[in-house]
């Protein structure tokens, strides 16, 4: 069976680090931290089945990463993680496929 390959995009080094560590323990889980977006976007190349995306990150936000991401492939799944209370960027994210 082939690993479920996941990016982590969070450029909090600890939070990212947190959270890969978690996701490792899940048997066949292939995991990637990338500390900015145009990390993630350029190895895009490697397919990743699910991609968590901070949604303040330096350079663009989550909103513009996951619309290239979608654009890219929209078979990527994608994770919005925030600590955002406005409902409407929750309402936002959603409507744009994560």
């Amino acid at each position: 069976m082939a690993a479920t390959k996941i990016f982590i995009v969070e450029d909090d080094q600890f939070l990212g680090n947190l959270i890969k560590k978690s996701l490792e323990k899940i048997d066949n889980a292939d995991v990637t931290h990338f500390l900015t977006p145009e990390d993630c976007l350029n190895n895009l190349h490697m397919n990743p089945d699910i991609v968590s995306i901070d949604y303040l990150l330096p350079g663009m936000d989550g909103i513009e990463l996951l619309e290239k991401i979608k654009n890219y492939n929209d078979n990527i799944q994608c994770i919005m993680v925030s600590g955002q209370e406005k409902l409407d960027v929750v309402i936002e994210t959603y409507r744009k496929g994560a």
